[in-house]
């Protein structure tokens, strides 16, 4: 589907938006790539393998774009327009009355940055802004990763090396579409373990990885494997963001003590493989989970990404 015509089937003084298509990988990576977005959810795959998650619109006038965030009927939001400056009071003036109309509700807008939140102000809207430490995203770099050089790092390598030492013959490999059913079957024991079936993210997550292999051959889908003897245990499903950026969209691995350090090695091994394409590893938000967000930490991020929420003020 040409530019134009996506362009064509939405454009007018009224928004509009659809259900996000296979056919929009293109326009919509093409739109990250030129603003040079960092924030992992606006990555097509993302988007389109984690519906369950936003349950995303889009909606495409001449140059700009604006995904709709639909998942909470009561509180619906978008994702800062990708559009030109001069474009940015025109966009938002047709999303706040989009708003109005359709949800008597006032617009708000999701994870926006610091960058973004500047542009706002100096476009003279009035907002309120929420911090949102919880969705705020870990950025790092890829040589980092793959290296752990440095004192700040020495607690992984030690991790490495401990898992190294119980299983000095283990395998990386990297994904690909023949690797599906046994990715599927270890989600599924990882899943037993876990008790999927109580955390509805959890549940859902299956079908977000069979959509990852399904649409493997259209979108830039990476991955790795942690093999011992020949089976699975571990794996990692990431995406292009933009031009220099990887985004890990579903991580998971051995759960067992004897296995301690597989998380970390297999982090270690997917950043060695896609740093040669991409400079920065985003790791996405650590969801205020405590544990969670040391273990983040404990990486040494380059960068964190403020994704904080405004609602517009009239």
């Amino acid at each position: 589907m040409s530019d134009s015509v996506l362009y064509n089937m939405n454009g007018g003084d009224h928004i509009e938006p659809r259900d996000i298509v296979l056919e929009d990988y293109e326009i919509i990576q093409k739109k990250v790539d030129e603003y040079h977005i960092e924030n992992s959810k606006m990555a097509f795959a993302n988007l389109y393998s984690y519906k369950f998650l936003h349950y995303p619109r889009i909606w495409f006038s001449n140059d700009s774009l604006i995904v709709f965030c639909t998942a909470d009927a009561a509180n619906p939001c978008i994702f800062p327009p990708l559009c030109s400056e001069d474009e940015l009071i025109s966009m938002i003036n047709l999303a706040r009355d989009y708003f109005e109309r359709t949800f008597n509700s006032p617009l708000r807008i999701r994870d926006c940055d610091e960058t973004f939140i500047c542009k706002m102000k100096n476009a003279g809207f009035r907002f309120k802004r929420h911090e949102r430490r919880d969705q705020w995203e870990y950025i790092y770099s890829s040589q980092n990763l793959s290296e752990l050089k440095g004192r700040s790092l020495h607690k992984r390598r030690n991790r490495i090396n401990k898992f190294l030492s119980s299983f000095p013959n283990y395998r990386y490999a990297r994904m690909n579409d023949s690797h599906k059913e046994q990715v599927l079957e270890f989600h599924d024991y990882w899943c037993r373990l876990r008790d999927c079936e109580s955390d509805e993210t959890l549940e859902y997550e299956k079908d977000a990885i069979i959509t990852l292999f399904e649409i493997m051959e259209a979108v830039p889908i990476y991955g790795g494997l942690i093999l011992i003897d020949g089976e699975v245990k571990g794996f990692q499903m990431g995406t292009r963001l933009n031009k220099d950026t990887y985004v890990t969209l579903v991580e998971k691995a051995e759960l067992a003590p004897e296995y301690d350090g597989i998380y970390a090695m297999l982090n270690r091994d997917t950043a060695s493989d896609i740093r040669e394409q991409f400079r920065f590893v985003n790791r996405q938000q650590d969801m205020g989970v405590p544990g969670l967000r040391k273990a983040k930490l404990s990486w040494k991020p380059e960068k964190l990404l403020v994704c904080d929420m405004l609602m517009l003020e009239e």
